[in-house]
């Protein structure tokens, strides 16, 4: 088959690395631009991108696709100057319009991680974690102009283990979807589509700064939700007052102690005495942060232990998060 593969992060590069090892390399890559990296290291391209270039495949990175922009008319002419089979995509991140979507002679099928209707839109596995879902997935769906609406071809489940990370199920969804998508490419044409069901879809919007504000008035068991499914990522983010200074504080690694109210106010320091946990009351149970990283020092990762011998005064009991 003649591929065109529109990608961009790491999950995609696993679908893209599928399929040239499994003999079916696109002939053309789309890949949003490269972009300035964390913390000063300089402008990066994309993982799918690298993997791309080092295979000798075309890569072609416009802004946009959009039709009425003219950068999105001269991208759509280069992409659509030639005939091919079928456009796979896999977390672009630039939406794809409809003349596009219905020049291939298959159209364009998504590898979307998520057990469609369930979670719709940028941020599947996150939003799956953050709401304790105990099951995740990879649709693979026939695209059409909706966000994530399109009729469904195969899907493939997995369960999410109870202290698993968003980075973690990810990769194994990439790994999934990767093995979903070369199953499936060779018998697009004898393939059923399956309507989703709108009454029952729910959705997943891109995360947003405001994701990462930890609510101490939430249960241990979804705060540790929160901070699983942020890891790696934006990270879960409290702040501590140290006398007339507030820290921030990323929680990188948390555990739920149990789900028995505590008898302090959310947020209050219980307990430091083992060093290899700061125990902090919650709405509903206590929640043990493990690893977490300070606007302090060095801001390096640190353990529990590590942060209450260098900041003893800051980790006593009785002090007190915000409650943001």
């Amino acid at each position: 088959m003649r591929i065109v593969f529109a990608g961009t992060p790491a999950f995609a590069a696993t679908i893209l690395d599928a399929l040239i090892r499994s003999g079916s390399p696109p002939f053309l890559v789309l890949t949003q631009p490269d972009r300035p990296g964390k913390r000063g290291r300089g402008v990066l391209p994309p993982p799918v991108k690298v993997l791309a270039q080092a295979q000798g495949i075309e890569v072609y990175q416009p802004p946009t696709l959009s039709p009425r922009r003219d950068e999105g008319q001269q991208a759509l002419a280069r992409v659509m100057g030639t005939a091919f089979d079928v456009l796979v995509v896999a977390a672009y991140g630039l939406m794809i319009p409809r003349p596009l979507l219905a020049h291939p002679a298959h159209g364009a099928v998504n590898v979307h991680a998520s057990l469609l209707p369930r979670w719709r839109g940028a941020a599947p596995v996150e939003r799956a974690i953050m709401a304790g879902d105990q099951r995740t997935g990879v649709s693979l769906m026939q695209m059409d102009a909706g966000l994530d609406t399109g009729p469904v071809l195969s899907t493939a489940s997995m369960p999410i283990a109870a202290n698993a990370t968003g980075t973690e199920v990810t990769e194994r969804l990439a790994t999934i979807g990767a093995e979903l998508l070369c199953a499936c490419l060779p018998r697009l044409g004898e393939l059923r589509a399956e309507p989703q069901d709108d009454a029952i879809a729910t959705h997943a919007p891109k995360l947003t700064a405001a994701d990462a504000v930890v609510h101490w008035s939430c249960g241990a068991q979804s705060l540790h939700d929160q901070v699983r499914a942020l890891s790696g990522r934006q990270t879960a983010t409290a702040h501590l007052a140290a006398g007339s200074e507030r820290v921030t504080v990323r929680l990188l690694a948390t555990s739920v102690i149990d789900t028995l109210p505590s008898g302090a106010p959310p947020g209050t320091i219980m307990d430091t005495t083992t060093r290899e946990q700061i125990v902090v009351a919650t709405g509903a149970g206590t929640l043990a942060i493990l690893r977490l990283q300070l606007s302090l020092g060095k801001g390096t990762a640190l353990t529990a232990r590590e942060a209450c011998n260098g900041w003893p005064a800051l980790f006593q009991p009785g002090n007190r998060f915000d409650t943001a």
